[in-house]
């Protein structure tokens, strides 16, 4: 009985190897798929352990990737793509869709811009519209297209790009919509890009948030084997995390073959102007690659400038504060305002705001390169400031000024700022000067305070047509008495319990 089961089995076994695997064996002893693609003796005992005998055809991988041995994904015949708002139709593990018309690799011109803010956001996210445009921009031809999408109104602006690649095969949607306004997660790019090429031979990925079962996985690992790509620190790839911009800047340079030229961006900072301090930021070379034009030429894998393109600084008309200055941009003259006063603001002959003292200026600078950085909103530098004026400095009686007296300011924050120690008026003017630093309209006062009419000084901000009191001086003041609940910034008047008179 034992004898026959055993001669049953062995002649089970027999008949499925003749019916899945191929008669035909490579010369090096590994089996070859039905589809005539060489498979290495440890990829098929590999494929039997999962019970997938689903390979994929030459064609996937393109002209002389038939020969080598073939990278194995786990089909078991469902669609990996069932999970995925990315889902194309005809999409399948052995069905790779590759664009008729492939991406752009000649000619760098930019293919990413900032914000009408002058801003980049390199770690903000990119939607699916922005994405679909940003690839869209790179094409090598036009493609005709039809409306697909009910979601995408055909007069938007990301109307042609969501069509055209839709009739591409390089996008899909969900029930008939695109979601344009969903963030794009780094499996669906890696994806979209996919689709201009290839898939890469690949070996198994090692990050444990990508197993086999993911609807990405030969996507990423096919753009981690060709270097596009690579994880976290931690080990992980984040498939299902947000694009950053910063990320689609770095990895599209990859898929077209662009790497910046350190040396020639590092001699010419201002050839592309954002409103962030990008220098310090990790994609920052690859930002400026994405955004200037300029031509080059390889030699040895290395890319070399030979010119650029002045992209300059983009955005609306208004006060910008960019690389520890305070500039005025004209929008429709595409320009820097110089050596003229707007808005109560004098711009000097660079194009920077200019207190009117060199010396009063270069503290400003100083105090902001030390207190600043490039993360903090515009609110977060006016509480910095304060916080640095009110905790920095220590009182001394100095001069004290008539009710509406001026052309003190300048001196008393320059004696301020040099010394470290003076009264409300230097605590007044230094924090004044730093608040105009950053573009707010800041107003100064020389008045008295309390029912005693103490001469103080004071400063003073509007925000919706509502005046509101900053008082470092009262403020360092009451918290050195131990008045820990006392706050004098951004305070309206009808809240303070003693009276501020202005004249």
């Amino acid at each position: 009985m034992k004898l026959t089961k055993i001669i049953a089995l062995t002649l089970a076994l027999w008949l499925m190897t003749a019916l899945v695997l191929p008669a035909a064996m490579a010369a090096d002893g590994a089996a070859i798929s039905p589809e005539g693609l060489f498979v290495s003796a440890e990829e098929e005992a590999l494929a039997w352990a999962r019970q997938d005998f689903t390979y994929y055809r030459p064609e996937t991988f393109g002209p002389g990737v038939s020969g080598t041995a073939a990278a194995l994904m786990q089909n078991s015949g469902t669609r990996l793509f069932s999970d995925s708002v990315y889902a194309l139709p005809s999409d399948t593990a052995g069905d790779h869709i590759v664009s008729p018309v492939s991406l752009k690799k000649a000619g760098h011109d930019n293919y990413m811009n900032g914000g009408t803010n002058g801003r980049f956001n390199p770690d903000g996210g990119l939607t699916r519209a922005e994405a679909a445009q940003t690839v869209y921009n790179l094409l090598a031809g036009a493609v005709p297209f039809e409306d697909v999408y009910t979601d995408v109104d055909a007069s938007g602006w990301y109307a042609s790009a969501v069509n055209t690649l839709a009739a591409l095969g390089v996008l899909g949607g969900r029930d008939g919509d695109f979601h344009p306004d969903r963030p794009l997660t780094r499996a669906e790019f890696v994806a979209m890009l996919s689709h201009f090429e290839a898939l890469a031979a690949y070996t198994d990925l090692v990050f444990p948030d990508v197993p086999l079962t993911h609807w990405a996985y030969p996507y990423i690992a096919s753009a981690v084997a060709k270097g596009w790509l690579n994880g976290f620190e931690d080990g992980s790839f984040r498939p299902d995390a947000g694009l950053t911009r910063a990320q689609a800047a770095v990895i599209l340079n990859r898929v077209l073959g662009r790497y910046p030229d350190k040396a020639y961006i590092d001699a010419n900072p201002d050839m592309r102007i954002f409103v962030e301090a990008l220098e310090n930021h990790w994609a920052y070379y690859d930002i400026m690659e994405a955004t200037v034009s300029h031509r080059e030429q390889l030699s040895g894998g290395a890319e070399s400038w030979l010119s650029h393109e002045d992209m300059g600084f983009t955005a609306v008309t208004g006060r910008y504060y960019i690389r520890n200055r305070l500039r005025y941009y004209d929008g429709e003259a595409g320009s820097f305002a110089r050596n003229v006063q707007i808005g109560g603001f004098y711009y000097d002959d660079q194009g920077f705001y200019s207190t009117g003292s060199a010396e009063l200026d270069g503290y400003l600078y100083d105090t902001a390169a030390e207190i600043f950085n490039a993360g903090m909103t515009k609110e977060e530098m006016l509480r910095a400031a304060f916080l640095y004026v009110r905790d920095s400095f220590a009182y001394l009686r100095r001069n004290s000024y008539a009710i509406g007296e001026t052309g003190w300011e300048i001196q008393d924050a320059i004696t301020m700022f040099s010394t470290r120690y003076g009264n409300c008026y230097c605590y007044a003017a230094a924090f004044y000067y730093l608040a105009r630093w950053i573009g707010y309209d800041a107003l100064i006062y020389a008045g008295t305070v309390g029912a005693n009419a103490s001469p103080h000084s004071w400063v003073e901000i509007y925000f919706d047509g509502k005046p509101y009191i900053f008082d470092t001086e009262l403020e360092m003041a009451r918290l050195r008495d131990g008045q820990t609940y006392f706050v004098l910034y951004m305070l309206p008047y009808e809240q303070v319990p003693w009276s501020y008179r202005r004249a």
